[in-house]
């Protein structure tokens, strides 16, 4: 996970002119992207960069670090728990999650009877777990599908980003693609990355602290506490100490999938 976080001096406060706040959520308002061995992802077009007149050369999600820290952490909690070999061999490939992501569409249009028995017990259970472990994207326009699949040790990651916006300009730079690694070495960045951040973040909470800006309201107490709460949850993260999700009952998933994609083969 890569980042760059603002100076709070670039950071636009919250409120209104008569009650502008930074908390600490704020503060952390960054650039940030994944590298996938020389790919960036998510990463913008040029071409939508040059169609907003965006100055800046960095083409990332320009957002609070905290969001994407509390959603890889929410799909984290799915992903410790490896897929066996008899449901990630339908999820082997892009060509597959695609084909997959299909079946679920249509099953919802064509097929199903619109009960609630129906809707949870083939429908939630085929689609339940693999969008645990879809990384949320949604405060983005045309936010990119991103899913996580872990298969023993190894870690699978897919994504697609085709939106294009009205004139047909695409918004991201690579559509599709597919990045494999170790689970445990992914991790193992991930955290030292996190880590990173909350150092960066300690300079930056310093300096807010040491310059008392008199025009934005700032409440100490609340951004220490928020820091420490950030710095515990890493440790929590390194020492294996979530609030796991619980194991599907991969025999019953794979059942419903069958039943997800017998319907569009008939």
């Amino acid at each position: 996970m890569h980042y760059k976080l603002k100076n709070w001096r670039d950071i636009i406060p919250w409120g209104d002119d008569n009650h502008r706040v930074l908390h600490w959520f704020g503060l952390t308002d960054s650039y940030y992207w994944f590298d996938f061995k020389g790919i960036e992802f998510p990463k913008y077009s040029k071409a939508i960069i040059n169609k907003w007149n965006q100055t800046n050369d960095l083409r990332f999600i320009d957002y609070q670090f905290k969001r994407i820290f509390e959603d890889l952490f929410e799909v984290i909690r799915h992903v410790e728990n490896p897929v066996p070999d008899k449901i990630f061999q339908e999820m082997s490939s892009l060509e597959k999650l695609e084909d997959y992501l299909q079946s679920l569409q249509e099953w919802i249009e064509l097929s199903w009877d619109e009960s609630d028995k129906q809707f949870d017990e083939v429908y939630e259970v085929a689609r339940e777990w693999l969008y645990g472990r879809k990384l949320d994207f949604g405060y983005l326009i045309g936010a990119p599908d991103c899913f996580m699949i872990r298969n023993k040790n190894q870690l699978y990651i897919y994504w697609i980003t085709e939106y294009k916006d009205e004139q047909g300009t695409p918004f991201w730079e690579q559509p599709k693609g597919v990045f494999s690694c170790d689970y445990h070495e992914f991790m193992s960045d991930l955290i030292e990355s996190f880590k990173a951040f909350g150092l960066d973040m300690r300079e930056q909470i310093s300096d807010l602290f040491k310059n008392k800006p008199e025009n934005l309201n700032i409440d100490c107490e609340q951004i220490i506490a928020s820091q420490i709460q950030y710095e515990e949850l890493i440790i929590e993260l390194e020492n294996k100490r979530l609030f796991y999700a619980d194991v599907p009952d991969w025999n019953n998933v794979l059942k419903q999938m069958n039943e997800i994609s017998r319907n569009r083969v008939e």
